[in-house]
């Protein structure tokens, strides 16, 4: 009964929303499929542009998916990306155009205005935050903060995301904290005393996620009867993963039931990122009451109170995972886990992501 009020009350106002996004594997699909029932079913309609090979990745009915064709991130997909919006936008009414991630957000905020649309954008991990050179990270900072000039709300997924874009001078007047949720999902505690030696990894093969360090770390936990699951594969740069240790098993992309199944049978998730806005995944372990072994990087150290939900770590390093995960054997991973899924309840649903959001469309009508 609480949904359906809080929904009829924001139907008093009708609401056209679309959300732009230029790749949907991983964090964005599982936050549109995530944000998107609610949308649904309080606004009067709701729109999905994104590549037509990615469109099977929103699961959502209700929603009116709008394909382009693949266009590539060098320049010149760039301006086939540009173009692609701005032929639709400009023939198509919106109160709220949404952009996602870093290619939608430039090419979204380049095009001319769409009327009295409102222009929100989320980073989903800032381009100057990540793990690049430092006149790589100089220019992308530069034209962010440009181009915040041409945005009417920018949604920081962490206060580490918010703190970055405040130090290099994204205006903090435009920008609203929103941590990423997930709906609710069954679950069921860690059976007490049990060893947590089935590892689960999910995310992209890419070096960001850091899934070498794991595998390399494998190298030396599988003699001593670790296993490990992966779920996942490369977007931003061809996987070089190597030969794979004895029991390492890469199941590759999954459904979101199938990953859900996967964390049931797992006794911990990790994640070894070298740098993370958020992490999505760790808020589904923390949902499916699974503890965490974290690097202590951005949005993880907002995840993961360390010794109580899960161990965060020393980034970039195979030792430090080794002696995190080594040291989770000599804890009660029952109440780590359990622990964690209270967290989850308390910090991370889905409907506490749409209702901030949604205060954030209202409040730049």
């Amino acid at each position: 009964m609480r949904h359906e009020r809080f929904e009829k009350e924001i139907n008093s106002s009708p609401m056209r929303v679309i959300h732009f996004v230029e790749s949907l594997k991983g964090g964005p699909a599982t936050y549109l499929n995530e944000l998107l029932p609610f949308q649904v079913r309080a606004y009067e309609h709701v729109a999905v542009f994104c590549p037509e090979g990615q469109a099977q990745f929103i699961t959502c009915d209700g929603v009116e998916v709008i394909p382009f064709s693949e266009t590539g991130r060098g320049p010149l997909g760039i301006a086939r990306l540009l173009a692609y919006w701005v032929r639709y936008a400009a023939s198509n009414n919106y109160d709220v155009l949404h952009l996602h991630s870093t290619f939608a957000g430039l090419a979204g905020r380049l095009a001319p205005r769409m009327g009295r649309a409102r222009l929100v954008y989320c980073p989903h991990g800032w381009s100057f935050a990540m793990d690049s050179a430092p006149a790589k990270r100089r220019v992308y900072a530069f034209v962010e903060r440009l181009l915040a000039h041409r945005t009417d709300a920018i949604i920081n997924i962490s206060a580490s995301e918010e703190a970055i874009a405040t130090r290099v001078g994204i205006p903090k007047a435009k920008s609203a904290l929103i941590h990423n949720g997930i709906s609710d999902a069954k679950w069921s505690p860690l059976p007490e005393g049990r060893q947590p030696s089935r590892l689960l990894f999910v995310g992209r093969y890419d070096r960001q996620k850091g899934i070498d360090i794991l595998i390399e770390a494998m190298q030396e936990l599988a003699p001593l009867g670790y296993t490990l699951t992966m779920i996942g594969g490369s977007v931003i740069s061809t996987p070089t993963l190597g030969h794979l240790p004895p029991g390492v098993t890469d199941l590759g992309w999954r459904k979101p039931q199938e990953i859900q199944d996967a964390m049931a049978e797992a006794d911990v998730v990790v994640m070894p990122s070298r740098w993370e806005g958020f992490g999505y995944v760790g808020v589904e372990a923390m949902r499916a009451g699974r503890p965490l072994i974290a690097s202590a990087v951005g949005g993880l150290e907002e995840l993961v109170i360390d010794n109580q939900t899960g161990i965060l770590c020393t980034p970039n390093s195979v030792s430090a995972l080794i002696n995190a995960i080594l040291r989770l054997s000599q804890m009660n991973t029952r109440t780590l886990g359990i622990n964690a899924r209270l967290r989850y309840e308390a910090f991370f649903t889905a409907e506490r992501m749409f209702q901030q959001l949604e205060a954030v469309y209202r409040e730049r009508a």
